[in-house]
C-alpha cells in the first residue's frame, strides 16, 4: 500500500497541524489519517487526483474544520511524492487559513520498518 506522509509547506499557521498526516492508498480507495496514527480523517473512493477530503477535524483542534485536497502523486525529485492544498475554516466565525502542503512517498512497510515513526504511522494507517 503506498503510504504518504504530509508535511506543511506554506499559507497560514494553522497548516503546520497537518504535519504528519498520513496519506494511504489501495487499488480503489485513498484514506486520510491524524498524525496519531489511529484516528481516521476520512475515506474516499478514488485514488486519482485532484482528491478531497472536505470538513473533518483534527485530534485535539476541535474548533476548526479542514478541508485537503490531493493534486498530485507524481511530484517531488522522484515523481513519487504527493502534494496538494490545504483550508481551514472557524464554524460560525467565518475565519479561514488556506495553503500548501507536501507529503514524501514511504515505501512499503515491512515489519522491521514498522517500529519507526513513519512506519509506525503507517502501519496503524493500514490497519482497517
Amino acid at each position: 500500500m503506498p503510504i504518504w506522509e504530509i508535511k506543511y509547506k506554506s499559507g497560514g499557521s494553522d497548516g503546520t497541524k497537518l504535519d504528519g498526516c498520513i496519506i494511504s492508498q489501495t487499488a480503489t480507495q485513498t484514506q486520510l489519517t491524524a498524525s496519531d496514527g489511529t484516528t481516521k480523517l476520512g475515506t474516499v473512493t478514488s485514488t486519482t487526483p485532484t482528491i478531497t477530503f472536505a470538513s473533518f477535524s483534527l485530534p485535539g483542534v476541535t474548533d476548526r474544520k479542514f478541508t485537503l485536497s490531493i493534486t498530485s502523486f507524481t511530484s517531488g525529485p522522484l515523481g513519487n511524492d504527493a502534494e496538494g492544498t490545504w483550508e481551514n475554516s472557524v464554524p460560525g466565525v467565518g475565519s479561514t487559513q488556506n495553503g500548501d502542503w507536501t507529503a514524501q512517498a514511504g515505501i512499503g512497510i515491512d515489519e522491521e520498518a514498522k517500529s519507526g515513526p513513519i512506519g509506525a504511522k503507517a502501519a496503524a494507517a493500514e490497519a482497517p
